[in-house]
């Protein structure tokens, strides 16, 4: 653009102009300011005008052009173990030979799940990326044998048993069970029973006939109960219900009732391992049946052969190359390749159910902090102030109980939580499909690191691409002209050899520009490369003596040819 906005000054100043003229022009070439400058400063080409403001546009050029250039984190492929354990296969492994008894790891994992303490999920994966991805199929990347859980809220089918026709101690005296045989109650009685928990064993002679594992829970709590001033209770709190079932339950407690049941499934999850924490939701579950040894089910969705199957095409799977098995089911024949079915030996859920009879499993009175013993007649009165219970079992019903704060979520979650626990112990210990292979099983992923991708955000560029057509343009135009007048005015853009060896003459201009004479004292009107090539060839010094500043030749001027 200097070369345009130069060589625009030689026909600018073919007329009469102020000799500043040529300064402002060559300035305007030099950069932003000089064109801001010469933008300002008088009536000019529009060419010129166009030019000068391209020089001054020019300068965004650059941090547009960097916008253009993003850069991201992103995932790129990276060498290394990618594994997340999953268990096809249990045997018996936690469980004593009668599976009457848990051994100390699985039983801690109970214990730990029904208190919520966070999983340590270190066991069930290795990635020595630190990220690693898994291929999925309908959002599931792995599936595993486990237990699932399932709760439900029965307050609705309690019935309430009068024990007093008045109050006593502010309240009724009430028990609430499910039948009226039934030793499984809870009552507001002076020595309140407030907490109970059960979870029976069915004297069958086949354990594997058995069935879920169903715990019932039952407390009194006042949850989402609100203080405030209450004349019908012998506490100021108010729970608001309305019990058809229940009338005479006092109006400062409230009462929650759950059935859960704990039963062998396949557990379906989405997961990852991003900077070395495993990341995993679950998805999905399906019961397992029980058959001969225990329970079984298909696994789907089920990859063979680089093709997905589930239950609706898994009898299409090729029967050459596969290892097929069957077994009887609720008095079906069933059958799929044995890399597609898992199980679970009945001993090692006999022994859970064990291990849950005896320690889930209980009732809980008040613990009367004054007297450091069982609950007193004044103890009722402190249910839900952070109250402690005496449980028959251990100490975790406590927990359970959450200081007169328990609900039917909580409980849920608890049990939920309890599932979780033992699912991944078994994943921990789980064995392949194959009963000839003792090796643990896993899936298997990719590994991945992290590093910075650059993607190219096009639209950024469209402010300098309309700078360089709008300039080739310019050009263009410029070149096309000067080429015209080449003859009258020669293309010397913006060197100053023109105002070295032509001087400035007082007299004036023929129309005919030179008309035929030589402009200066000695040198005919020549195109820029012959005007550099004499000045290669001239030697001057500058002088500014007493008689005028100006440039002196040294030696004599060789002509160009």
């Amino acid at each position: 653009m200097k070369s345009v906005i130069g060589q625009a000054k030689w026909p600018w100043m073919a007329a009469a102009r102020p000799l500043r003229h040529v300064e402002h022009f060559d300035n305007a070439g030099k950069g932003a300011w000089g064109s801001l400058k010469f933008l300002v400063s008088f009536r000019k080409p529009t060419a010129t005008v166009l030019g000068a403001l391209i020089v001054v546009a020019s300068y965004a050029t650059g941090p547009l052009s960097q916008q253009a250039v993003k850069t991201y984190p992103c995932e790129v492929s990276a060498e290394g173990i990618a594994r997340i354990s999953t268990a096809e296969r249990i045997t018996r492994h936690d469980s004593m030979i009668s599976g009457a008894v848990t051994n100390a790891k699985m039983s801690t994992a109970i214990i730990n799940g029904i208190l919520g303490l966070p999983p340590d999920n270190s066991q069930l994966f290795q990635c020595e990326s630190g990220n690693c991805v898994f291929r999925n199929f309908s959002e599931v990347t792995h599936s595993s044998v486990g237990v699932c859980s399932n709760c439900t809220d029965v307050k609705s089918d309690l019935i309430e048993f009068e024990e007093s026709k008045t109050k006593l101690v502010g309240r009724y005296r009430n028990s609430y069970r499910f039948h009226n045989n039934s030793g499984f109650s809870i009552n507001t009685g002076v020595e309140p029973e407030l907490f109970n928990v059960t979870t029976p064993v069915a004297n069958t002679i086949d354990s594997r006939k058995d069935g879920p594992i169903n715990t019932s829970f039952l407390t009194l709590s006042v949850a989402g109960c609100v203080a405030q001033p209450n004349s019908d209770a012998p506490t100021d709190r108010y729970c608001e219900h309305d019990y058809t079932n229940m009338p005479r339950l006092s109006s400062d407690l409230d009462i929650v009732a759950a059935n859960c049941s704990l039963y062998p499934c396949i557990r379906h999850y989405n997961g990852n391992v991003t900077n070395g924490t495993l990341n995993e939701h679950l998805v999905s579950t399906d019961p397992m049946e029980s058959y001969a040894e225990g329970y079984i089910s298909v696994t789907q969705p089920c990859f063979l052969i680089d093709k997905w199957y589930d239950l609706s095409n898994i009898s299409n799977a090729p029967r050459n190359g596969l290892n097929w098995t069957s077994w009887t089911s609720d008095g079906a024949e069933k059958e799929a390749p044995a890399q597609c079915v898992s199980t679970m030996d009945y001993t090692e859920f006999r022994g859970i159910r064990y291990f849950l009879k005896a320690n889930l499993n209980g009732q809980c009175k008040l613990y009367d902090l004054t007297e450091r013993g069982p609950t007193s007649s004044d103890a009722v009165n402190g249910i839900g102030n952070s109250s402690q219970l005496h449980c028959e079992t251990g100490w975790w019903l406590d927990a359970l109980y959450n200081g007169g704060m328990a609900t039917f979520v909580s409980l849920e979650a608890a049990h939920g939580n309890m599932s979780i626990a033992i699912s991944n112990r078994m994943r921990i210990y789980g064995l392949t499909s194959s009963e000839t292979d003792t090796s643990n099983s896993y899936q298997e992923g990719t590994c991945s690191k992290t590093s910075i991708c650059v993607r190219l955000e096009e639209w950024w560029l469209l402010y300098p691409a309309a700078l360089l057509v709008l300039t080739s343009a310019l050009l263009v135009s410029v070149y096309v002209q000067s080429c015209r007048d080449s003859g009258r005015q020669p293309i010397w853009k913006s060197s100053m050899l023109p105002l070295i060896f032509y001087n400035i003459s007082e007299e004036h201009c023929s129309d005919e520009r030179n008309d035929g004479r030589r402009i200066g004292s000695s040198v005919p009107l020549l195109q820029l490369p012959e005007l550099e090539s004499r000045a290669d060839k001239t030697i001057v010094s500058f002088c500014s003596g007493n008689e005028g500043a100006r440039f002196i030749v040294e030696e004599g001027v060789v002509e160009a040819k």
